[in-house]
């Protein structure tokens, strides 16, 4: 009971909580002097435990919080590592010098070496439930005393509930599993690259896979001297992952991400990512689309697809009325990106509508303030989601193409288009024949017989013109496909469907005359 006695009283010591009626608002002499969103961070990173995790939770929640208080909490500290963690017995006999290196809620980080290489392992974490339970219940209690201080929106169930499947997040091993089993065979040309699965070092409790060599981004951020070239790497990555992968890193911390030696980004430890829905991915890429190219109305109708599972006018009414009513935020000696700007708006909009975002789509939110506090920061005059958008729909667009154009497939598009050009031709051919045969002009009459005779050449000599440019047309297109393109089956095809254009040229305008 003292601990607990102790515990509630930290917010007084920061002047943090709302003070009753006959209570006046006290801080501690050395912290007066110190902004309210400093005391704030400071109280959190003191409690440590739930709270700093809290804390680092709520760094990129434009939603909730001034930007102030979320450049002050990315700066949260989390306590020192337990000295008295150990791995399990069967696991250091496979790995004898495991160290631990992160302890979290749900589990906990060794490295070591197996097989001559580096490895990381995660490992469950066992704990008492109930030892966890008052644990979270004396943090909810502590929580609910911010209901009438400034910080209020933090102290809301659904955000209370939606940081708890967070941490839930965080310790699912068999989802992380899954994941980087299926990101084992990814595309070669992008700029993330994950770790390779060690089988040997897999079993319900825990999971193992190769350690990336790298510089971690925040300490390349401190010493490095392109740090546009960094911050670039870190948003294109993070992009590709959304865009490309369907998968949304739920921390983002810096210290966890790695530039590799070829320029790629990588990962000190595996992140827990969140996936985006089947049914979710394209409008996820035309809302970031519509929000960098300024395009609200587009934007709000893919915010509401995203979150109610279809475009309904009254949520749509509903997000664009909040959106006229925000005042924007003065923010002194920071400059935001345009597109970071563009959507932490419509994330605070979402906020005070009754809308429900998915879970994906709040953290997306998350990690693109993130992005924009390190672009502010460190490029103020670059807008490097903007820049990074574009290199990852390129990608996205060889990546469809060649699905579409993979080997099971080239065949029937072959035919397919094949069939539609030749139907086309003839369908042309057909129609200019009757209009030749419905024009009297066309008709042979004796005594005009020259006049019909010029007007018989010039229909020929227009249709062998019209015949000619489609003929042009193709062969040209298929040119352009077959120099562009790569693989083996389509820069073949269109380069027979151009020889044969080319051939069919030569007839057609040797019959023009």
């Amino acid at each position: 009971m003292e601990v607990e006695k102790v515990s509630m009283a930290f917010w007084d010591k920061y002047g943090l909580a709302a003070q009753g009626w006959f209570r006046t608002l006290e801080v501690e002499p050395r912290y007066a002097a110190l902004p309210r969103a400093a005391r704030f961070r400071l109280a959190l990173e003191e409690q440590g435990g739930l709270f700093a995790r809290f804390g680092r939770f709520l760094s990129g929640r434009a939603d909730l919080l001034p930007s102030l208080y979320l450049s002050e909490l990315r700066k949260i500290q989390i306590p020192a590592l337990p000295a008295s963690s150990s791995p399990p017995e069967d696991l250091k006999q496979l790995v004898p010098d495991l160290r631990l290196i992160r302890a979290a809620p749900g589990c906990r980080v060794f490295s070591g070496s197996y097989g001559g290489r580096p490895v990381l392992v995660e490992v469950c974490n066992g704990g008492d439930d109930a030892a966890a339970d008052r644990e979270w219940d004396l943090f909810e209690r502590q929580i609910r005393r911010l209901n009438d201080a400034p910080e209020n929106a933090v102290s809301r169930e659904s955000v209370v509930q939606q940081f708890r499947s967070w941490l839930h997040l965080q310790g699912d091993l068999e989802r992380k599993r899954t994941m980087l089993a299926h990101l084992q065979d990814i595309i070669p040309d992008t700029v993330s690259e994950f770790p390779k699965t060690i089988a040997e070092l897999q079993s319900p409790g825990w999971m193992g896979y190769e350690s990336m060599d790298g510089d971690p981004v925040d300490q390349l951020l401190s010493r490095s001297d392109d740090k546009a070239a960094v911050i670039h790497v870190l948003a294109e990555g993070f992009l590709e992952q959304c865009l490309l992968f369907s998968l949304v890193d739920s921390e983002f911390q810096m210290d966890e991400l790695l530039i590799l030696d070829k320029g790629r980004l990588g990962f000190r430890i595996l992140p827990a990512w969140a996936t985006v829905p089947v049914e979710s991915h394209q409008d996820l890429l035309q809302y970031l689309v519509a929000a960098v190219a300024g395009d609200t109305p587009r934007a709000v109708r893919m915010i509401c697809r995203m979150s109610a599972g279809r475009s309904s006018y009254r949520a749509e009414q509903r997000l664009l009325n909040e959106l006229s009513s925000l005042q924007p935020e003065l923010k002194v000696n920071a400059v935001t990106p345009e597109s970071v700007t563009a959507l932490e708006t419509y994330s605070r909009a979402m906020s005070r509508s009754d809308m429900n975002p998915p879970p994906f789509l709040r953290l997306f939110h998350r990690n693109i303030t993130l992005i924009g506090q390190f672009n502010e920061q460190f490029t103020p005059s670059a807008d490097m989601i903007d820049q990074a958008l574009w290199p990852v729909l390129g990608r996205l667009l060889r990546f469809h193409i060649a699905e579409v154009l993979s080997s099971g497939k080239v065949q029937e598009w072959a035919v397919s288009s094949s069939l539609f050009v030749l139907t086309a031709g003839r369908q042309m051919a057909v129609t200019l024949e009757k209009i030749r045969e419905n024009d009297p002009r066309i008709t042979p009459e004796p005594d005009i017989r020259a006049f019909d005779s010029r007007d018989a050449q010039s229909n020929r000599r227009t249709f062998s013109l019209i015949r000619s440019a489609i003929v042009l047309v193709v062969f040209l297109f298929s040119l352009q496909v077959s120099m562009s393109s790569g693989g083996d089956f389509l820069p073949l095809i269109t380069g027979v469907i151009a020889l044969v254009s080319a051939i069919a040229l030569c007839f057609s305008v040797a019959a023009i005359r």
